[in-house]
């Protein structure tokens, strides 16, 4: 039971900061002008970039190390 609230309760955070971030997405852009929303969108998308390096990684060694065993 604690488990599941603690699932219901994650969700319902991220949940949260999605619409806070989508909701005020406009004034934030306004106060960080067209060039701090556009170093903002390279760092985030680097930043998204590395994540996917990062989860490639992983898989990827996982698979050649239960190769190599096996």
């Amino acid at each position: 039971m604690a488990l599941i609230a603690a699932m219901v309760t994650g969700v319902a955070l991220i949940a949260l900061s999605i619409y806070h971030c989508y909701r005020f997405a406009e004034n934030i852009a306004h106060m960080l002008g067209q060039t701090g929303t556009s170093v903002f969108l390279r760092l985030s998308s680097f930043i998204a970039l590395c994540i996917g390096v990062q989860i490639t990684w992983n898989g990827v060694s996982t698979l050649l190390k239960s190769l190599l065993k096996g």
